[in-house]
This record gives structure tokens, C-alpha cells and sequence, in this order.
């Protein structure tokens, strides 16, 4: 097993999450990441089976040859940059990892029930992660390479780097959205990596009081302040889920239900 290579804190509400969330950036730039399952690793997610990365690039050329086929998608296969950010945010496999600037939105998918359905139970906690972002990883479009480079057998980066993207999705600026980029087969996981203490890492974890699970509580909280689903899903299904699993209980506590 790893040795984990992070600092843990506990969260039990939603004022103790932004508290905390909110004093780390007094002491630099942090992204942040929501996930449901605390176990889960902290890496891109669901890659090919057998570590066959050459795949990720033919799905990338897949993608962008069946989105031009709808005839609204201007994009080519030489807009390497665009077409990877806009296939991440549709579910693509990739070699990027989703972030946030916005700690809500990260504790958001920590708690939420729609994307990964999980019952509130006892067994159930979420964390958000928060990496310190240093100044040689942090890379705006105008770092990135050209098409001709872009590729990871060409671009010979060393180590992953957080991206600000362009904001080729309405979701990307609903969410604060940012991406690491992980060039290295080897650095699929950052939970277990070395980092110095201006790259520090840390897991706040999600857990009981008095034997209640605070998941749904912290979900409910977050909805009254109109971070939801369907205000970081901007589209027809975004909005369906939405009110299928969140809006009844928003709308009666702001007196909402006949509008």
C-alpha cells in the first residue's frame, strides 16, 4: 500500500467546511476537488483497462470525428487543448482531472446524490481535496503547447500542472472549473506523490456527529445558497435532476412552491 502524502482535517458542517476551506487560501492559491466516496483515488478515473494510454488519444480523435458529424461543432482534431477540455466535461476519458477555485462547488459533489446516487446513510462520506497550486504548475492557455507538441509522447513535461482553460463549456464557467493534466503514466494518483511544503495537499473528510451523517444537511445548505444542480449543470438535463432530487426541499424553505 502507498504511503499517503497529505494532510487530513475533519469537516461535520457546512460552516466548519468554509471556514476551513476558506483560511487555506489566506495562504495561497488552492484548487479544489468533491468526491463522494472519500476512498476514492485522486487521479483521472476510469482509464483504459491494462494501461493502454495510447488509447486515450485515438478516443480524443473519435470524439471530435463523430461531435463534427452534428453539425454544430467547429472544433478540428488539431485543436488538441479545446477538444480534450470539451470531451472531459462530456465524460470522455482523459488525462485530465476535474477542479474547482470555488470550495462550494467542490463540497457540493462531496455531498451530492445525482451524479453518483448514494444513500445518506452512516457508511457514507465524502471529502473534498485541496492541492496548493505553485507558480511552475500553474498553466494559463497561453503555456500550453500547439498541436504539434501537445501530445504526451511529445511534450516531454515532467510533472502534472493545473490548467486554466479556456471556457469552452457554459459548465467550465459554472463551475470555477480548472484541470490537472497528468503527462506521466506514473502520476495518475497525487495522494501519493511527493510534494514539498509549498505543494501541500489536503483531504478534508466528511464525517458523523452524534451519529448522524451530516451528507444531506450540507447538501440542503448549499442548494439555499444556489449551489446545486442545476445551476452547475446548465442545460435541459442538469434542471430535470435538479428538481427531481433537489428542488422540492430549496423551494419550501424559501417559500418557493408556487412558482
Amino acid at each position: 500500500m502507498p504511503e499517503e502524502k497529505y494532510i487530513t482535517e475533519i469537516i461535520t458542517d457546512t460552516e466548519s467546511a468554509i471556514s476551513k476551506m476558506l483560511g487555506l487560501r489566506k495562504k495561497g492559491f488552492y484548487s479544489f476537488r468533491g468526491h463522494r466516496n472519500h476512498e476514492w483515488h485522486l487521479g483521472p478515473h476510469d482509464l483504459p483497462e491494462g494501461g493502454d494510454f495510447s488509447a486515450l488519444e485515438q478516443n480524443r480523435l473519435q470524439f471530435v470525428k463523430y461531435c463534427r458529424q452534428l453539425g454544430d461543432f467547429s472544433l478540428t482534431e488539431k485543436d488538441y487543448w479545446e477538444t480534450l477540455f470539451f470531451a472531459q466535461h462530456h465524460g470522455l476519458k482523459t488525462r485530465l482531472l476535474d477542479w474547482t477555485s470555488n470550495p462550494l462547488v467542490a463540497l457540493y459533489f462531496a455531498v451530492s446524490n445525482v451524479l453518483t446516487p448514494t444513500a445518506d446513510d452512516k457508511s457514507t462520506f465524502g471529502c473534498v481535496w485541496a492541492v496548493k497550486v505553485t507558480e511552475n504548475r500553474w498553466f494559463g492557455p497561453e503555456k500550453l503547447p500547439g498541436f504539434g507538441r501537445a501530445k504526451p509522447e511529445e511534450w516531454r513535461l515532467p510533472f502534472w500542472v493545473m490548467i486554466n482553460p479556456p471556457l469552452v463549456t457554459e459548465k467550465l464557467v459554472r463551475q470555477s472549473g480548472k484541470f490537472s493534466y497528468h503527462p506521466d503514466n506514473k502520476d495518475m494518483d497525487l495522494s501519493i506523490q511527493d510534494r514539498d511544503e509549498e505543494e501541500q495537499l489536503y483531504k478534508f473528510v466528511i464525517e458523523r456527529v452524534n451519529n448522524e451523517n451530516p451528507t444531506r444537511t450540507i447538501r440542503e445548505q448549499l442548494g439555499i445558497l444556489n449551489v446545486h444542480h442545476g445551476s452547475l449543470f446548465p442545460d435541459t438535463d442538469g434542471i430535470a435532476r435538479y428538481i427531481n432530487h433537489q428542488w422540492r426541499y430549496i423551494a419550501s424553505v424559501n417559500n418557493l412552491t408556487n412558482c
